[in-house]
C-alpha cells in the first residue's frame, strides 16, 4: 500500500515544474519564446533582398561607377538630407545620392535607404563633377568622418553586400568603386573610413566568387585626372562636398 502511494505521488509531481502546473508552464514557455523571436521575425522582414530594394521603377541606367562618401553629419537620415537639397540647395529630385546607408541616428544602423534618383535612374548630385554625376552610383554612409566619427560595423556589411550586388549587376569592376576625394577637391568620405579594409573584403569576395578584375585599385586619395570639359558641376553649388568648409550643422554635405 505504501509503495501505491509513493508511486501515485511520483506520479503527480511529474505535472508539476518549480511548484507550477505544467498546464500553466507550457502557455507561458511558448509565450516567452515567442516574445524572444518575434522581434528578431519583424527585423528580418524589414530588410528586404537587395534585389528588392535595389529595384528600380525606370530603364536601367548604364552606371559605370561607384562613389563612396560620408555625410559629414553625426547624425541624418535619407529623409532629412533629400529636405536639405530640396528646401536649402533647391534640388527639384531632391537627395543627391542615390542609396543613404543610416548609423543608428535617425533610421536603423546599417539601413540601406534608397533614394529618388536611384529608383527613377536619374542622375545623381553628389560627386562635384558631371562625368561621376551621370554614371556613378552615389553612396553615403551617415557620419562625419573626418571628425571623430567610424563608420559602425553593420554600416560596413551593409556597405560590402550593396557593393557586391551593385558591381555584378552592372559590370563595374573594382577599380572603378571610388571615394569622393578621388574625384573631386573634398575630404570625403573621411580621414576614418577605411577604404583598404572595405577593398579587401571586397577582393576577398570576388575571388571567391571566382571574379577577377585586372584593374589594379587606385591608392587612397589618389586623385584621378580629368579634362576640363568633364569638371563641370552638375546641381551642385560652389562648396559642396566640401566637408571642411561646412558648418558641422549642415545634413549631407559630404
Amino acid at each position: 500500500m505504501k509503495q501505491f502511494w509513493k508511486t501515485k505521488n511520483s506520479f503527480a509531481s511529474s505535472f508539476y515544474v518549480w511548484k507550477i502546473p505544467l498546464f500553466l508552464l507550457i502557455p507561458a514557455l511558448v509565450v516567452l519564446a515567442l516574445a524572444i523571436s518575434l522581434p528578431l521575425i519583424l527585423l528580418k522582414k524589414k530588410a528586404p533582398h537587395l534585389e528588392t530594394l535595389c529595384k528600380p521603377e525606370a530603364t536601367e541606367n548604364h552606371w559605370r561607377y561607384i562613389v563612396l562618401h560620408h555625410s559629414a553629419t553625426h547624425e541624418g537620415s535619407a529623409a532629412r538630407f533629400d529636405t536639405f537639397h530640396r528646401e536649402v540647395r533647391g534640388w527639384e529630385n531632391g537627395l543627391g545620392y542615390h542609396f543613404v546607408i543610416g548609423n543608428g541616428t535617425d533610421s536603423r544602423d546599417g539601413e540601406i535607404e534608397v533614394g529618388k534618383r536611384w529608383k527613377k535612374q536619374l542622375s545623381g548630385a553628389h560627386a562635384g563633377d558631371s562625368r561621376y554625376n551621370r554614371t556613378g552610383i552615389g553612396i553615403c554612409l551617415v557620419g562625419n568622418f573626418e571628425d571623430g566619427d567610424r563608420p559602425t560595423k553593420r554600416q560596413i556589411k551593409s556597405l560590402i553586400n550593396i557593393i557586391r550586388y551593385l558591381s555584378q549587376r552592372y559590370d563595374i569592376p573594382l577599380s572603378s568603386i571610388v571615394l569622393h576625394k578621388d574625384v573631386h577637391d573634398t575630404a570625403c568620405p573621411g580621414k576614418n573610413f577605411p577604404y583598404k579594409k572595405v577593398m579587401k573584403s571586397l577582393r576577398y569576395l570576388a575571388s571567391k566568387e571566382g571574379r577577377k578584375d585586372s584593374s589594379r585599385d587606385r591608392p587612397l586619395g589618389l586623385s584621378i585626372s580629368l579634362p576640363i570639359s568633364d569638371r563641370a558641376k552638375v546641381e551642385n553649388p560652389p562648396y559642396f562636398g566640401r566637408a571642411l568648409s561646412l558648418q558641422s550643422t549642415t545634413p549631407g554635405r559630404g
